[in-house]
């Protein structure tokens, strides 16, 4: 038997844990969604939309 607690969120509660920062990816991403979908025709400001989104979905998926 071990000191580990049965119920591993018991040691959460306690803060007895260690957050770990996950490996970067290996290679280029594959591409958006957003991406692979044929670009509409909306602009705003004179841009198109897909384009100008397309870093921030990025940014909130990586």
């Amino acid at each position: 038997m071990t000191d580990r607690a049965a119920n591993p969120l018991d040691d959460y509660w306690r803060g007895e844990f260690t957050l770990q920062q996950e490996a970067p990816a290996d290679g280029p991403s594959e591409p958006l969604p957003i991406e692979l979908l044929a670009a509409p025709d909306i602009t705003v400001g004179g841009r198109n939309l897909a384009l100008l989104l397309a870093p921030v979905y990025r940014a909130l998926t990586d």
